[in-house]
């Protein structure tokens, strides 16, 4: 298990797997949650953890943004 911020987002970004998906989603990381929900495919669940914090991180913007890219629903 992954008990660490960091250790977590180097395997988000190198080897996605669940133990990182895990941990972001138990010490409440929405934004890092949110991207691991995307590339389990589970957009839906992307989209709705990403507009939790919509107006507090940009980059929730640009994962929702990414999230219209592939539903084919540009509005922004």
């Amino acid at each position: 298990m992954i008990l660490d911020y960091e250790k977590a987002k180097e395997k988000l970004l190198n080897s996605f797997d669940l133990s990182c998906q895990q941990f972001f989603a138990q010490n409440g990381y929405i934004l890092e949650s949110a991207y691991s929900e995307l590339l389990s495919d589970n957009i839906k669940q992307a989209k709705t953890l990403a507009k939790q914090i919509k107006d507090e991180d940009m980059r929730a913007h640009w994962l929702i943004f990414m999230i219209s890219l592939i539903d084919g629903n540009v509005q922004e």
